[in-house]
């Protein structure tokens, strides 16, 4: 009896944070408009920007001009790996 409550109250705790995790990255965007690190196309933006460059320049991509989130995402996923700029301020990036 004992471990049948206990047993229950984990799935109610467990439950809990499967629809709190839910409602945060499924339902919440739709209503609050703030970022979600982890739903951000960082691949994607990389690659696609990487492509452009490439086809626009015959050069890789070798610096990016962005902020930190999309620059450094940029420089994470991108092939080339470029040097990043953030805001387009020397001090802000050695």
């Amino acid at each position: 009896m004992h471990l049948e409550r206990v047993t229950l109250a984990w799935a109610l705790v467990f439950a809990a944070f499967e629809i709190a995790f839910y409602v945060n990255y499924a339902v919440l965007p739709g209503f609050d408009h703030r970022y979600r690190a982890v739903l951000f196309p960082g691949r994607a933006v990389a690659s696609t920007l990487a492509e452009r460059y490439r086809a626009a320049t015959g050069q890789p991509l070798a610096y990016v001009i962005a902020s930190m989130w999309v620059g450094g995402n940029i420089a994470q996923y991108a092939g080339e790996h470029p040097w990043v700029l953030i805001d387009g301020n020397p001090r802000r990036a050695p």
